[in-house]
């Protein structure tokens, strides 16, 4: 019984801790976040990190741990996109981190919104 609990308590460590691994970004530095979406991605993404004419999607107020799976994913080519695997792929994991925590801290702009 002993051997059971042991065996199923090492189960749930493994679990937890490949959870934190996959959702890996923690923070990042938000002047180097800023830097890299101003040279990297406004010329698609826009000024305001706003889908420009609905053609890329906004990257305003994305969560963090979604926006760095995207580009993680870009980069391995396991999500294919010509100009967004060139863009992930020269990017480092702290440099996905600085700039997945900047778009995580922006507000998103509703531009649906029905102005009173």
């Amino acid at each position: 019984m002993k051997k059971l609990i042991g065996i199923a308590f090492l189960f749930i460590i493994s679990i937890v801790s490949v959870g934190v691994s996959a959702a890996e970004p923690q923070q990042g530095n938000i002047e180097q976040g800023r830097q890299l979406a101003n040279t990297r991605c406004e010329a698609c993404h826009g000024p305001m990190m706003l889908s420009q004419a609905g053609l890329f999607p906004s990257l305003r107020g994305q969560k963090q741990a979604y926006l760095y799976k995207q580009l993680k994913d870009f980069k391995s080519g396991d999500r294919a996109d010509i100009n967004m695997q060139a863009q992930a792929g020269g990017l480092t994991d702290e440099q996905m981190r600085d700039l997945t925590f900047y778009y995580s801290l922006l507000t998103p702009i509703n531009l649906n919104a029905k102005v009173k």
